[in-house]
C-alpha cells in the first residue's frame, strides 16, 4: 500500500442525556489512547469529536467517515453503549465493521460490544470482535490484522482486473467471472485481446529502449 491506512474511530455512548457528565471523560479517556496507540503503529486516525449518544451525532460521524475516504472503520466501546447508534453509523461506513473493547470494569464496555454486534448482526452488516487491553502486543496484533485486511479489501473497489486472451484449453477456472469479481470485490473485469501484446512489441521494437535494455541485461 503506497500510501498510509486511513483508519476511522467512532465511540458509540450510551443515548441516556442525564448520564454523559459521568461518561463523556471515560470516553474522551479511552478515545485519545486508542488513537494515540494506531498512530504509534503507523496508522492514520480520523477519530469522530465526541462519543455518539444521540442518532444525528451517528449519522452524521457516519457521513464524517464517508467523506474523509477512510480504509476502515472501528467501533470503540468504553461503557455500556446503544445499538442502535451502531446501525445508523455503520450505514455509511466501510465495511466489514471493526468492533473493539477495552478492559475497563467499572463501566460493561464489553457488554456494550456484544450488543452492539448482534444489532448488526440482525440487519447483515458485517464485522469483527476485539476485546482486551490495547497496550497489550497480542491485541495490537490482531487488531492490526483487522485493520489490514479490511483496509486491503476496501481498496480494491474501483480498481480494474485486465484479462488477456480467451479461456485457454478450455480451462474453465483460468476465467474470471466479471459479475462475480463485481459481486466480491467491486473490481471491474476488463478484456485484451492476445493481439495487444503484439502491437505493443512491435512499438517496442520500433523505440529499441526497452528492447535494448533486456538485451544488455540478458547478456550479462
Amino acid at each position: 500500500m503506497s500510501r498510509k491506512i486511513k483508519v476511522g474511530l467512532i465511540t458509540i455512548g450510551d443515548g441516556r442525556d442525564f448520564l454523559q457528565v459521568a461518561v463523556d471523560p471515560i470516553n474522551d479517556r479511552f478515545q485519545q489512547k486508542v488513537k494515540a496507540r494506531l498512530e504509534e503503529e503507523g496508522f492514520e486516525v480520523v477519530a469522530a469529536p465526541k462519543a455518539i449518544w444521540k442518532n444525528s451525532m451517528a449519522v452524521e460521524y457516519g457521513k464524517m467517515m464517508t467523506k474523509e475516504d477512510v480504509d476502515c472503520v472501528i467501533f470503540n466501546y468504553c461503557v455500556w453503549a446503544w445499538p442502535g447508534f451502531a446501525r445508523m453509523a455503520a450505514q455509511f461506513c466501510p465495511k466489514p465493521i471493526i468492533l473493539y473493547a477495552n478492559y475497563y470494569f467499572e463501566r460493561p464496555a464489553l457488554v456494550g460490544m456484544l450488543a452492539n454486534a448482534g444489532s448488526l448482526d440482525q440487519i447483515g452488516i458485517p464485522f469483527f470482535k476485539v476485546y482486551g487491553d490495547i497496550d497489550k502486543p497480542d491485541l495490537m496484533k490482531q487488531l492490526k490484522s483487522y485493520i489490514m485486511g479490511v483496509s486491503a479489501f476496501n481498496r480494491l473497489k474501483g480498481q480494474t482486473y485486465v484479462q488477456v486472451g480467451g479461456r485457454s484449453l478450455s480451462i474453465d477456472t483460468a476465467v474470471a467471472d466479471p459479475a462475480l469479481w463485481m459481486k466480491k470485490f467491486g473490481i471491474d473485469v476488463d478484456h485484451v485481446d492476445q493481439m495487444e501484446l503484439v502491437r505493443r512489441a512491435e512499438i517496442a521494437l520500433k523505440e529499441g529502449k526497452q528492447v535494448d535494455k533486456a538485451a544488455d541485461y540478458l547478456k550479462k
